[in-house]
C-alpha cells in the first residue's frame, strides 16, 4: 500500500506551529521579549534532521530510470496568487501529505525582519531557519508540470517544504506515494497565521 509521505514528522514538529502562533501573538502585542522567548524554543536541529531524512528516503525510493525527461520541455508558469491562497484555505493550511500545519510566507518574512539572528531567512536552504524551511506553505503539483500537470486547484495541494521539495518533479508512483487528494483536508481554526503581521504573500 502506498505511503502518505516519505517521512512522518514527529510530535515536536507538529507542535512547532503553536510556538510560532505564540510568537506572532506576542509581536502583535509588541511584546518582543516574549516573542524572543517563544522563538528560542524553536530549535533548528529537529527540522534539519527531518529535511535530511526526507532526502535520504527519496534517494532510497527513487528510480532514475523511471524519471525520464519529457519529450517536449515545458516552460513552467507561476501559480497565480489567488490560486495559491485558495488552495491553502481549501486544505486548511496543512500539508496534504504529512499533515503538518503550515505557515504563510508573510509570517516567515515578518519574523525574519523582526528577529534576523534568531529566525534567519537567507538566500540558500542552509542559511534559512529549518523550521521556516519545513513549515512554509508551498503548493505542490500532484501531477508534476514536467509530466503534463497544470496550475489548476484540482492538481494542487498544500504541502510543507519537505514534502514539496523531496517529491519534486516525480510522479506519485515513482515514490510509492498515495494520492493526497484522496484524503479529506482538515478544516479548523488554523489559518497559517496569514496576514496577522503584514500583508499576505503567497
Amino acid at each position: 500500500m502506498p505511503d502518505r509521505c516519505l517521512v512522518l514528522p514527529t510530535e515536536a514538529l507538529h507542535g512547532a506551529a503553536d510556538v510560532l502562533r505564540s510568537a506572532v501573538d506576542a509581536l502583535v502585542r509588541s511584546d518582543e521579549s516574549q516573542a524572543t522567548k517563544e522563538l528560542t524554543q524553536l530549535e533548528d536541529a529537529p527540522f534539519r534532521t527531518y529535511w535530511t531524512a526526507g532526502g535520504v528516503e527519496w534517494e532510497r525510493r527513487h528510480q532514475s530510470a523511471a524519471h525520464l525527461p519529457p519529450a517536449v520541455r515545458r516552460v513552467a508558469r507561476p501559480i497565480p496568487a489567488a490560486t495559491r491562497r485558495a488552495v491553502g484555505e481549501r486544505d486548511g493550511w496543512r500539508c496534504r501529505y504529512c499533515g503538518l500545519r503550515l505557515i504563510a510566507r508573510d509570517v516567515i518574512t515578518a519574523l525574519n525582519a523582526s528577529f534576523p539572528a534568531l529566525f534567519p531567512w537567507g538566500a540558500t536552504d542552509l542559511t534559512k531557519h529549518a523550521a521556516g524551511l519545513v513549515l512554509l506553505y508551498t503548493p505542490d503539483h500532484v501531477v508534476p508540470w514536467r509530466a503534463g500537470g497544470d496550475n489548476t486547484p484540482e492538481n494542487l495541494v498544500a504541502a510543507c517544504g519537505t514534502c514539496n521539495y523531496m517529491k519534486g518533479s516525480c510522479l506519485l508512483e515513482e515514490l510509492d506515494l498515495a494520492d493526497p487528494r484522496a484524503r479529506q483536508p482538515v478544516q479548523d481554526e488554523w489559518t497559517g497565521l496569514s496576514g496577522i503581521l503584514s500583508k499576505p504573500k503567497f
